[in-house]
């Protein structure tokens, strides 16, 4: 749990460091600054949501037994291992589309093989982890 705490609070100062950095080299340097605001919003977004729900379960300690209770509950892993592979297939389809959808608008082609190697990795790892969950049964 500490250090799960202490990951997230890295996190939220990397991406208040990198929204600095974006905003300080701003009259420097067109691309660079505008990717480091990115990363920094994303390293936030990551990081904010964990760190609001720890401190309101901090302050409210039966909340926080029964979120330990819940975790605990194999019914409620099954649960969300479906629904991340539901969200996974969907989002290879989403990838798919976007692939198509760049064909059709002439997008760079830089975009479109990125979006291919997002769907090739994401088939890959989908594989991998198919041969080694049927290993372990």
């Amino acid at each position: 749990m500490q250090r799960k705490k202490a990951f997230q609070f890295t996190v939220l100062i990397l991406g208040v460091c990198a929204i600095g950095s974006g905003i300080v080299l701003q009259p420097y340097n067109d691309s660079w600054h505008k990717l480091l605001i990115a990363v920094g919003f994303v390293f936030l977004s990551f990081s904010i949501p964990f760190i609001v729900v720890r401190i309101y379960l901090g302050t409210h300690p039966n909340k926080m037994e029964n979120s330990a209770i819940k975790q605990g509950d194999e019914r409620r892993t099954v649960i969300h291992e479906k629904a991340s592979a539901k969200a996974a297939d969907i989002g290879q389809w989403f990838i798919l589309v976007v692939v198509i959808a760049s064909l059709i608008a002439k997008v760079s082609s830089w975009v479109i093989y990125l979006s291919i190697a997002l769907f090739c990795i994401q088939s890959i790892i989908k594989i991998i982890f198919v041969y080694k969950y049927n290993r372990e049964m």
